[in-house]
């Protein structure tokens, strides 16, 4: 199979990871906002610096809060474990190995569709910088957004997705390894 064509086999399934995972962080933002946000901005009340260091920390919690749902997320997933001990079945198992095969089609996927989920918004807010509800959808790259401003968070989010998926798909199939039925 060409990587084009493997390329958009697996493109829908990293998106409907990400919108997993991106739900979860919606509902976690809620909540925080709901609860916690405004005992932390009274606390802050009347002090300017307190109070943009309180909103800098939530916005940096909620866009590290998507790396940590799609960490659990991948990693509790039967579907991602059966693929890849399914396609590897038979060899011999080498971690640097592993990690220049990721590297040569996995984290490519991957990092396309981050990109184009992360695309909408991004162009959205380049546009429309004042709007109001709709950027919730999507809170972590939003939470980007806030800190770093359209176009360096879309840059940024790429970057840190293909080094975050450096790091966990590698080792997530070491552990996978270990854990294999028959060796």
């Amino acid at each position: 199979m060409d990587t084009t064509k493997k390329l958009l086999k697996n493109l829908p399934e990293h998106l409907l990871y990400f919108g997993a995972a991106d739900l979860i962080c919606l509902l976690l933002s809620f909540a925080v906002n709901m609860m916690l946000r405004p005992l932390l901005l009274e606390m802050a009340r009347g002090n300017e610096a307190t109070t943009l260091a309180v909103e800098t920390a939530l916005w940096g919690i909620f866009a590290a809060l998507f790396y940590i749902t799609i960490a659990v997320i991948l990693s509790k997933s039967s579907i991602q474990r059966s693929a890849y001990l399914a396609a590897t079945i038979g060899r011999k198992y080498s971690f640097f190995g592993d990690l220049a095969t990721f590297c040569k089609g996995g984290l490519w996927t991957g990092v396309a569709a981050y990109a184009i989920f992360c695309l909408p918004l991004t162009v959205l807010l380049a546009i429309i910088p004042e709007l109001d509800y709709i950027p919730t959808l999507f809170y972590p790259q939003y939470a980007m957004i806030e800190l770093l401003g359209a176009w360096p968070a879309y840059l940024a989010d790429i970057v840190l997705y293909a080094l975050f998926s450096l790091f966990l798909f590698p080792f997530l199939h070491l552990k996978w390894e270990r854990e294999r039925l028959y060796k």
